[in-house]
C-alpha cells in the first residue's frame, strides 16, 4: 500500500510539472519585436498581417567605413499555420549614404523599369 501511495505521488508530481509546462511549449512564435544577433545588428518587426507577410526595419552594426549606419528597411514572409515554430524569411533594402561609390546601383537601361 505504501509503494502504491508513492507511486501515485510520483505520477502526480509529473503530470503537475506537465500542466506547468505545456502552457510555455504552446506558444507560438511571434516575429513583432525587436531582435539582435551576434554582431549587435538589430532588427524590429512592426507588424506581421494575417497572410504572413511583414516589415521592419534593420540596422546593422558592422560596417568598414567610419560613416555612420543608416536604418534600412526590410520585408518579409513568415509561414502561416499551426507550426509552433514556423520558418521565415526577410530582405533589406540597404540604404547607404548617398557618397558611398560602392554601393549597389541598378544600371540604367533604356527601356527598362
Amino acid at each position: 500500500m505504501m509503494m502504491m501511495m508513492r507511486s501515485i505521488g510520483f505520477i502526480l508530481v509529473l503530470a503537475l510539472a506537465g500542466a506547468t509546462l505545456s502552457p510555455a511549449l504552446s506558444k507560438k512564435c511571434s516575429l513583432i519585436g525587436q531582435w539582435r544577433n551576434d554582431l549587435g545588428s538589430e532588427m524590429d518587426v512592426m507588424a506581421v498581417s494575417s497572410t504572413g507577410n511583414f516589415f521592419g526595419t534593420y540596422l546593422t552594426s558592422v560596417s568598414s567605413t567610419d560613416k555612420p549606419i543608416s536604418v534600412s528597411p526590410l520585408h518579409g514572409s513568415q509561414q502561416m499555420g499551426d507550426q509552433e515554430q514556423p520558418t521565415f524569411g526577410f530582405t533589406v533594402a540597404w540604404s547607404f549614404s548617398v557618397d558611398n561609390p560602392l554601393a549597389p546601383r541598378c544600371p540604367n537601361v533604356s527601356g527598362g523599369p
